[in-house]
């Protein structure tokens, strides 16, 4: 058919949010293949991978997101939450260290950090990790919790302040779903 990639990525974003993942994952797959360098329609695919529990899918998602825009370090925080409930922990851990490089001020990478260093049965380095997340986010008290995740069940983030629109979406709020960069 002839629908645009754009329309594909908004359709796919729409039809998550009603609770089609099945609908949405076909559309943001054809939106990757007439664009293979849209990067949020593989940071969609990763939330909608992590939602179905698909966390190989997820990973490579992420992974192909992380690809197009190395600096967003939420990307990689999810890329180590994918490897990470993959079973995968030697990758999570450096995916999520890439995360703490771009920015160290989130408490659930540092606290992943410490969990997937326990995991990796390294307690003194977990240790560390906890210490590290009391230095850089004294907020978070509940160690050795799971981290509450930011909004999986949400696959576009915002990327202006009060515009409730996707990933990418840069144009105002003349429409419900905006286009992509």
């Amino acid at each position: 058919d002839s629908m645009d990639t754009q329309t594909r990525f908004q359709l796919g974003a729409l039809l998550f949010n009603r609770g089609d993942l099945e609908g949405a994952e076909d559309q943001f797959k054809r939106a990757a293949s007439q664009d293979s360098t849209l990067a949020d329609v593989f940071f969609n695919l990763g939330i909608l991978n992590i939602r179905k529990k698909d966390y190989g899918e997820a990973s490579r998602a992420f992974s192909r997101y992380t690809g197009l825009k190395p600096e967003d370090a939420q990307g990689w925080f999810y890329l180590g939450v994918s490897y990470f409930e993959h079973g995968s922990y030697n990758e999570a851990l450096g995916a999520i260290e890439e995360a703490i490089s771009r920015n160290s001020n989130k408490a659930e990478y540092w606290n992943y950090k410490g969990l997937t260093y326990q995991k990796l049965g390294k307690p003194r380095d977990a240790v560390g990790g906890e210490r590290s997340e009391r230095i850089h986010a004294p907020e978070r008290q509940d160690q050795g919790q799971r981290p509450r995740r930011e909004r999986e069940d949400e696959p576009l983030r915002q990327r202006r302040p009060g515009y409730g629109g996707l990933p990418g979406t840069e144009r105002g709020a003349d429409s419900d779903l905006a286009a992509t960069t």
